[in-house]
């Protein structure tokens, strides 16, 4: 009876702490997962949790060895084959992805993106920040080149650098969540971690 009251409060614990602190952890999520996602990426075609099983597989594959190998002592020259073959799914996947960007230009990939980029900027005018931020992420994942992305980005970094001083000029701080909004679509357009803040 015990421990099932000490595992509720653990995870009642856990559960407030993750919401309290859910805005690092999301930058911190994001600087793993944004990048982690672009370097699967081969095809618009291709949905990305294959991608994603495929790597994990491959990750499983050397854990469950090592483990394999420690428990029946086995020569650890045998971990090569599955580092091998991850160091493989990650060169083949890099190189796929090349050839697919350089000479087979996918369409899909192109409405994709104008896709997301068009809705943020919906997104933006419904005053829908937060969505419009996740809509320009996904934009900037699905082609970090476009110079749409930049462009943009300059536009909302000035209106944010306007909005900040004239709200500080007419010491209205609870309406500096309006410049941060904007300095968070800067980040997302640019792929930029941490946004910058109105002080």
């Amino acid at each position: 009876m015990k421990s099932g009251r000490s595992i509720f409060w653990v995870v009642v614990v856990a559960i407030f702490a993750i919401y309290i602190l859910r805005t690092p952890l999301g930058i911190l999520s994001s600087m793993f997962f944004m990048p982690m996602d672009k370097l699967l990426f081969i095809s618009h075609s291709i949905p990305p949790v294959i991608m994603w099983a495929l790597l994990g597989i491959s990750i499983g594959l050397i854990y469950g060895s090592y483990i394999a190998i420690k428990k029946y002592k086995l020569n650890f020259k045998l971990l090569l084959t599955p580092v091998g073959i991850l160091v493989l799914f990650i060169s083949l996947t890099l190189l796929t992805s090349f050839i697919n960007r350089k000479w087979f230009p996918n369409k899909g990939l192109t409405a994709a993106f104008e896709n997301a980029y068009s809705k943020g900027i919906l997104a933006v005018e419904k005053e829908q920040y937060g969505v419009a931020a996740n809509y320009f992420r996904e934009a900037y994942q699905l082609d970090s080149e476009n110079s749409k992305l930049s462009s943009l980005a300059t536009i909302y970094k000035k209106m944010a650098d306007e909005k900040c001083e004239q709200y500080n000029s007419a010491n209205k701080p609870d309406l500096k969540y309006i410049p941060n909004a904007y300095y968070n679509f800067t980040a997302a357009l640019t792929g930029k971690f941490v946004p910058d803040v109105c002080n």
